[in-house]
């Protein structure tokens, strides 16, 4: 059998097993997964994002950010996919301030797709694994004008690249950078989770599980069909 043949009879076989094991101890809960699977975050932000809330006083009291506070938010993003049972790793490598990126659309926005396809040619020069994923957050809003109807300008939060992850392809992410607030990294959350190939970053079903498997697997991580898929040693 091929390698590559080999590789989905045993993901199959670990889904199986999972499967059957899950079901027996508790028919509604989902086995962890990633375990060993660690995300590179690459962060760029323009002159807008700032660590102050957006109130007056907050504005002229403006704050740029610094890595740590991206640390404090891929913490939040990290514990959010942990208590999905998706047990990544995630690592923010370097967080630099980039006003070339963002693609103006009016006076004071961005214009989501093109800001986004921007940040994949950035991403392009300036990463080096598969694991990787290129964030650019800023707080000015992303708009994109819808192609039919009255085309109204559509407010984003976040835009992504979709199953990308560990793949040939690059990998990011365009998030409304939120400094407050419980909800603050859902936007990050989201948008990574399309980066994994999910449509929704809440509450995964089991044809999720199997779309995480066989993106996981391709991770630079030999042993990655048996660690990684089970979540354990």
């Amino acid at each position: 059998m091929n390698p590559a043949g080999l590789l989905v009879l045993n993901l199959s076989i670990v889904a199986s097993i999972v499967s059957a094991t899950a079901q027996h101890t508790n028919k509604w809960s989902l086995p962890p997964v990633g375990d060993g699977v660690k995300v590179k975050v690459q962060v760029y932000f323009d002159s807008s994002v700032s660590t102050k809330n957006g109130s007056k006083e907050g504005q002229q009291n403006k704050t740029e950010p610094t890595i740590n506070d991206f640390k404090t938010l891929f913490q939040l993003v990290q514990e959010h996919f942990h208590n999905q049972s998706v047990m990544t790793q995630f690592e923010v490598k370097n967080a630099q301030k980039n006003e070339g990126i963002g693609v103006t659309y009016g006076s004071h926005s961005l214009n989501a797709s093109a800001t986004l396809e921007n940040l994949k040619k950035y991403a392009e020069r300036n990463t080096s694994t598969n694991d990787t994923i290129t964030y650019f957050f800023t707080q000015k809003p992303l708009l994109q004008q819808t192609s039919q109807g009255d085309k109204v300008d559509v407010l984003y939060d976040d835009l992504s690249t979709f199953k990308t992850f560990c793949s040939g392809e690059t990998s990011a992410a365009v998030v409304a950078y939120y400094p407050e607030g419980k909800q603050r990294h859902y936007g990050a959350a989201e948008a990574t989770a399309r980066v994994f190939g999910l449509k929704k970053y809440l509450k995964f079903t089991w044809n999720d599980l199997k779309t995480l498997l066989m993106v996981f697997s391709k991770c630079p991580k030999s042993d990655c069909w048996k660690k990684c898929l089970l979540g354990n040693e």
